[in-house]
């Protein structure tokens, strides 16, 4: 091609694209106007559409000029999260509505509201102090779980609003809050039972406390069937494993509130130390430990060295002890059960543990002297419902002779005891020796009426013994004086011979 056809061709392409721009449309205008409705539709939202800055109305819209709607949904922010004192707002997601109108965008705005409330706590009728409440459960409907000290942090910001898309179209949330639980001091339950809370544009959530009902369990030590106790108007008695189970209104500080509703148990007798809380596993579950101490019945028997029974009527005084207690019984009370002590519940590394008491006689008296010997007899009223306890006395027979001839006699023997108090016993010329029973050890003096001369004879008693007195009676001082008569007349006779022999010598 010649460099003029060349040219030639240049020229018409230049010509056929001038043409051609000639024809192309102007670039469209990209100016509009921007509609943004809030999601929850909240009123005094300050929000930034690129550099301009609006705020929403009374329904939660607001409407802005740009000079280009290109991308326009991306560069909505929020140009201040505090609406209100109480309110505050987050962005979450602005959502594109379809055109309805050529040069408008109309946008959603989703915003996570939260509200701050006061907690206001009312006692009820539960009777607990609110400076006792230590810890507030609460939960959203959402799934959300806050746990707050209304000591320190009365004031709480709680989530309201939260939009949802649901077909491409935000929809607001509503965010109501329920209470859990409520955590107070030891010993201490509550809850609150009001209708779920909706914090959006309110100032106060007044929760006004209510009792807890549940389950009490009381677990005794020592372990002991048939005890009675009474929590409020409920009435629990204990198994044979010493348990029982209650059902109570209000689960608040019922270790204080456990009291023993009698003090029998069957034979027994119990007294009610103290009441403290154990773990429980449970929700509404209360487990209580009941410290008790137990009395038993127990029957005294008295026995000599060969196990023979002592009549009860013949001891005066017994003195038990244990573990510094004294236990004193006398008379008549000794021949009725007396309650012993058997055991009770000790607090050891902080845990109840049985104690078991062993009982040892300090002293036994028959008619004012010692029986027994200190400490050498011990007992658990645990173990048996009878005890045996041996005495110091003795078997002693007495007979009597008379001291001439030696031949038995019958004569009354007045004891006198080392107290100074006497009995008497008939001693009979034949048969078998008078005994004297339960005698204790010590100086005695006996007494025979049938004697004349020695009627008293001191004797000392300390085991198992017989008695042969020999003692003056009548008859032996008439024999005696017979004698001695004779002896004066053959004295008298004898001197008279002698005489005469001398009077005819002369």
């Amino acid at each position: 091609m010649t460099a003029g056809r060349l040219r030639a061709a240049a020229a018409a392409l230049v010509a056929l694209l001038v043409l051609g721009l000639g024809w192309m449309p102007a670039l469209a205008d990209t100016s509009g106007t921007v509609h943004l409705q809030t999601v929850p539709a909240l009123a005094g939202v300050r929000l930034a559409v690129g550099t301009h800055v609006v705020t929403t109305g009374p329904d939660g819209s607001a409407s802005v000029k740009v000079a280009s709607l290109n991308g326009i949904a991306k560069s909505v922010t929020l140009a201040n999260s505090q609406v209100t004192q109480s309110t505050q707002v987050r962005l979450s997601r602005v959502a594109i509505l379809p055109h309805a109108a050529q040069h408008v965008s109309n946008l959603q705005v989703g915003l996570v509201v939260t509200s701050t409330v006061q907690l206001g706590i009312d006692s009820g009728q539960t009777g607990v102090p609110i400076s006792s409440i230590r810890s507030i459960r609460l939960h959203s409907a959402s799934g959300e779980v806050r746990t707050i000290d209304p000591r320190r942090s009365p004031r709480i910001a709680l989530l309201a609003r939260q939009p949802r898309l649901i077909h491409n179209t935000l929809t607001a949330q509503t965010v109501t809050w329920s209470v859990d639980s409520i955590g107070a001091a030891p010993g201490v339950a509550v809850t609150s039972a009001q209708p779920r809370f909706d914090p959006f544009g309110a100032a106060t959530w007044n929760l006004q406390l209510r009792p807890v009902a549940g389950t009490v369990h009381i677990q005794t030590v020592p372990a002991t069937a048939g005890v009675s106790f009474v929590l409020d108007d409920v009435v629990a008695t204990t198994d044979r494993d010493g348990t029982a189970t209650a059902a109570v209104d209000d689960l608040s500080d019922v270790y204080s509130r456990l009291k023993l509703a009698d003090r029998a148990a069957g034979d027994l007798r119990v007294d009610l130390l103290k009441a403290t809380r154990a773990r429980s596993t449970a929700r509404r579950e209360r487990n209580i430990v009941a410290a008790l101490a137990v009395d038993r019945p127990v029957r005294l028997h008295f026995v000599d060295g060969n196990g023979h029974q002592v009549p009860i009527d013949q001891v005066s005084t017994v003195w038990l002890q244990a573990d510094g207690r004294i236990v004193r019984r006398s008379g008549t009370d000794l021949s009725a059960p007396i309650m012993l002590r058997s055991a009770e519940a000790k607090l050891a590394r902080n845990r109840w543990q049985v104690h078991r008491l062993t009982y040892a006689i300090r002293s036994a008296t028959i008619n004012g002297s010692e029986a027994a010997f200190t400490g050498q007899q011990h007992f658990q009223p645990v173990s048996a419902g009878v005890w045996r306890i041996r005495l110091a006395v003795f078997q002693v027979t007495v007979v009597a002779h008379d001291a001439l001839f030696g031949e038995r006699v019958t004569s009354h023997v007045t004891v006198t005891r080392p107290d100074g108090s006497q009995y008497s016993r008939q001693l009979a010329a034949s048969g078998a020796p008078a005994t004297l029973d339960s005698v204790v050890r010590g100086d005695y003096r006996l007494r025979f009426s049938a004697a004349i001369v020695g009627s008293t004879t001191p004797v000392h008693i300390s085991r198992n013994d017989s008695f042969d007195i020999r003692v003056v009676t009548s008859i032996d001082a008439a024999a005696v004086g017979g004698v001695v008569a004779l002896l004066a007349a053959a004295a008298i006779y004898g001197a008279i011979r002698v005489a005469r022999r001398e009077a005819g010598g002369d």
